[in-house]
């Protein structure tokens, strides 16, 4: 029973002594936090720190549930191209360094924050330029647009936002709109690492989450975007293209990784449960798509990869890459496909082809068939040009086949063997065909 008073004892005891602390800590906290210095501080330091100015209307002490400062009805802006509101925040100071007059903040909770970041107003040429952005001029794009975002002093403390909005122009033009922002950043050193989660006019929701070091542009972080809207994407940096992505929804996991505004790497897998696409009046749908791909920027060239893409309607699966280097003339397309229905193939070349000619009087010839594999090789100045049927050369091992040669109204069934889409014209090797109860065999035949 003894033992049982003294244990009681000890925690009543240490009980008073912290309410005594903490009593003391209410008292005289007023005194330490001068509430001028703050204000000093705000429209001084701070405002220089990220290179603007900070206007509010109130601000407060409020001491739980720990003392802290609330500033309430903030206006701000950081330099020319950034400004916004901040509906109220609360800094939390570290307690320490205020009983020797100094005052370092520790954390910071924003509520309502809302952000105006505004690209330099493009010439009328550059916005000509910008206007028939292609592939291989999209690295110069994203690389000025990297180096025209600012750097600010940041002071090293935990920020947490809670409802926040972004909003990025060009000119008077909203591009993106983040809302409900929502998440974590610190600031370690030269490092910030954040843990955010947002919505836009461009996703349904997007959760991200790294580190980012600067001096340099350096990211290490992944993100995971669902329902994304692609075709927003694409029509707003290739607006002039012929083929339009009309409507598109994407699920998608990145992680990406930067070294300077001009290496850029990241790693995408996802699933489309569903693509369109159009060329003039003529439509495709592709759904149920799975992929994972890799993007490279690399002292503006432009690498796309992917290393499977397998698609249920039309049933295809495919690998390859896309290349572009304003050093060089032409961009660069290779794709390899196994177990690829020639009717498929048809719906898609006429789709997606400008000349419907060529690929009329191909499948004309070709009119059914599975390849085993398939290779395409094309090139071109622009993206549209990769489709022009002088542009690319198509091969593969033909099974099953049926062609049909309109001169001498001849129908094969049954060939196989290697074809080859050359300038628009249809070459084999090593045909074997049957034609009603007789086998043909011939080397060569176009």
């Amino acid at each position: 029973m003894r033992k049982h008073r003294t244990i009681l004892f000890v925690i009543v005891s240490l009980s008073g002594i912290l309410l005594c602390l903490l009593m003391i800590l209410l008292i005289v906290t007023p005194q330490l936090i001068n509430l001028d210095t703050v204000k000093e501080k705000i429209r001084g330091q701070y405002a220089k720190d990220i290179g603007g100015q900070i206007e509010y209307q109130y601000l407060n002490l409020a001491l739980f549930p720990r003392p802290h400062i609330v500033i309430s009805d903030i206006k701000f802006t950081m330099t020319d191209h950034v400004n916004g509101t901040v509906e109220s925040l609360d800094v939390y100071p570290k307690i320490l360094p205020l009983f020797t007059g100094n005052l370092q903040i520790a954390m910071l909770r924003s509520r309502s924050p809302d952000i105006n970041i505004r690209f330099p107003e493009t010439s009328d040429d550059e916005a000509s330029a910008l206007g028939s952005v292609s592939f291989e001029t999209l690295g110069d794009h994203l690389i000025s647009t990297i180096r025209s975002l600012p750097e600010f002093n940041i002071p090293a403390v935990v920020l947490r936002i809670r409802n926040g909005r972004t909003n990025f122009f060009e000119g008077n033009n909203r591009v993106l709109s983040l809302q409900s922002i929502n998440g974590n950043v610190k600031r370690v050193a030269d490092r910030f690492e954040f843990d955010l989660k947002c919505q836009s006019n461009f996703w349904e929701s997007m959760a991200i989450k790294g580190r980012y070091e600067e001096p340099g542009f350096k990211i290490n972080s992944q993100i995971k975007l669902r329902q994304l809207r692609p075709h927003a994407v694409i029509d707003y940096f290739f607006p002039q293209s012929n083929l339009k992505m009309t409507n598109a929804r994407a699920n998608l996991t990145l992680d990406l990784q930067t070294d300077g505004p001009e290496r850029l790497q990241a790693k995408i897998a996802g699933s489309i449960p569903y693509l369109y696409l159009r060329q003039g009046n003529k439509e495709l749908k592709l759904s149920d798509a799975s992929f994972q791909a890799g993007y490279q920027l690399n002292n503006k060239a432009i690498t796309l990869s992917i290393s499977q893409l397998n698609l249920k309607e039309p049933r295809l699966s495919l690998s390859g890459q896309l290349y572009a280097d304003p050093a060089q003339p032409d961009i660069q397309l290779e794709l390899a496909g196994r177990q690829i229905n020639v009717e498929t193939t048809h719906r898609i070349a006429l789709a997606l082809t400008e000349n419907a000619g060529v690929v009329t009087d191909v499948f004309e010839i070709l009119r059914s068939g599975e390849f085993q594999h398939m290779t395409l090789k094309a090139h071109g100045p622009t993206l549209a040009d990769l489709a022009r049927g002088d542009n690319y050369v198509i091969q593969g091992n033909l099974v099953g086949g049926n062609i049909f040669i309109p001169d001498v109204q001849l129908n094969l069934v049954d060939v196989s063997g290697d074809a080859k889409i050359v300038n628009g014209i249809l070459e084999g090797e090593n045909i074997v065909a049957r034609m009603g109860n007789s086998i043909a065999k011939r080397e060569n035949w176009q």
